[in-house]
């Protein structure tokens, strides 16, 4: 799993803010959470390719391995993986935008640790 940190908010949706600036959109968030630290986390396969509201990232390594595709990025000098399923060409240093916009998110109290539900 990916894990990132940094701070919920609302304002036409849940957004996680991280450190370096970046503005995560996502589909949900637990209730009254703004403001809150927490640690986003996510399983490479539930990364999706982003649209307009997609944020900043550069493939570092592509690993064909048959039925999908292996994928090690940067964001924000965080390394995440990316698991795709489709056929996509990527080669190292492109850059990508990446949607974290799905509910198989998951939220833990940076403090506790604790799962937080949403």
């Amino acid at each position: 799993m990916n894990f990132l940190e940094g701070t919920l908010q609302e304002g036409g949706g849940p957004v996680l803010m991280l450190q370096g600036g970046s503005r995560l959109k996502l589909s949900h968030a637990p209730v009254n959470s703004a403001g809150k630290l927490v640690t986003l986390g996510v399983r490479p396969e539930d990364i999706l390719l982003g649209g307009e509201d997609g944020v900043d990232a550069a493939v570092k390594v592509v690993e064909p391995t048959g039925s999908e595709t292996h994928v090690a990025v940067d964001l924000e000098g965080k390394e995440l993986t990316w698991g795709v399923r489709e056929r996509i060409e990527l080669v190292p240093e492109q850059r990508v935008k990446l949607s974290f916009e799905t509910p198989k998110v998951h939220f833990f109290d940076r403090q506790t640790q604790h799962r937080l539900e949403a």
